[in-house]
């Protein structure tokens, strides 16, 4: 059974990429969500108006 728990607790780790910003490549700056699921920084997705 302490298998199946460490198994649950690696499956709940993040990686550092699931933190950047793919257009600025960057750390996310206050992320939003747009309608089509992808995330990036607030003020790329104000600037460019999408």
């Amino acid at each position: 059974r302490a298998a199946s728990v460490d198994m649950s607790a690696a499956s709940c780790l993040l990686t550092e990429d699931q933190f950047l910003c793919s257009i600025c490549l960057d750390v996310f700056t206050d992320p939003v969500t747009i309608p089509c699921g992808h995330n990036l920084c607030q003020y790329l997705y104000l600037r460019d108006g999408c």
